[in-house]
């Protein structure tokens, strides 16, 4: 079981820790159900451990040959899964040390030879690092500082040739900079150039969750104006067939590629539609 997925479980069986902000008012758990977030406590400390001892400080464990993987450009992915789990947990311990370690990501080149994705690392650095922001209360401005470098890196997705990510971000109107509507999906983060090519609705149009929650923080608009212009761009194109967008998409010319279309798997911007909805009324 991935450190990442334990989240999910960890959020269910701790209904004691953070029920009361989370879930319905009212709602009752079973007899069981301390035993069983004992469980998830004792299977995420075993999981961790064992990163910690052959792992710690890349993206991955590979348990059987008690190895690890640089999937998501060795800057400690696992890490930045399981920080909302261990504060979570109240595993004090891990979480200070995940923290210190944050702190230390060096965001200025992908530590492996491998392009920068743009979806991933929104989902796991940058989610991540937003979400151990948020649930210890903000007394943890390092990891809205390391959320911030990333997102910086990230936004040359939408960069024309000309893009500048000081005019980007530092400039108030950057009307008539060049500029996509739609990001590329990968980024060399060593030159912060885009790489040319086509990309997906599910990874250019779910990104207003994290993008819209760091603009809230840091007082910088720029990152929630990109995300949402991206939804904008998406649902003013043309459409295969009635309500469905098109999976495939241009950047450059930020149309459609084709008119092939899929239901959820590489297309699930349509579930994300359905929270966007709560939290973008405005937009939808």
């Amino acid at each position: 079981m991935g450190i990442g997925r334990l989240s999910t479980i960890a959020l269910l069986a701790s209904a004691g820790v953070l029920g009361q902000t989370i879930q319905k008012p009212g709602l009752t758990v079973p007899k069981t159900a301390a035993v069983h977030k004992a469980d998830v406590v004792n299977i995420f400390n075993v999981s961790y451990t064992a990163y910690k001892k052959y792992a710690w400080g890349h993206d991955d464990l590979t348990p059987v040959s008690k190895n690890y993987t640089d999937g998501r450009n060795g800057w400690g992915a696992s890490i930045a899964d399981a920080m909302s789990t261990m504060h979570i947990m109240n595993l004090t311990d891990f979480f200070t040390e995940a923290v210190a370690f944050t702190g230390n990501v060096d965001f200025s080149k992908s530590q492996t030879p491998d392009d920068v994705s743009v979806f991933e690392t929104s989902i796991r650095y940058l989610g991540g690092y937003l979400s151990a922001y948020e649930l210890s209360g903000a007394k943890h401005p390092v990891l809205l500082q390391k959320a911030t470098e990333v997102a910086d890196k990230m936004v040359f997705a939408w960069a024309g040739v000309r893009f500048s990510l000081v005019i980007l971000v530092m400039k108030a109107d950057w009307q008539g900079v060049q500029k996509n509507k739609i990001p590329y999906n990968t980024i060399n983060f060593t030159t912060n150039t885009p790489v040319i090519d086509t990309t997906g609705i599910a990874g250019a149009g779910t990104l207003t969750l994290e993008y819209s929650t760091l603009s809230k923080h840091t007082g910088n608009d720029t990152y929630r104006e990109l995300a949402e212009g991206t939804v904008k761009a998406i649902m003013a194109n043309p459409s295969p067939l009635p309500g469905l967008p098109a999976q495939g998409l241009d950047p450059t010319t930020g149309l459609p590629f084709g008119g092939y279309v899929r239901i959820f798997n590489g297309n699930d911007i349509d579930k994300r539609l359905l929270d966007m909805g709560r939290r973008l009324g405005q937009l939808l």
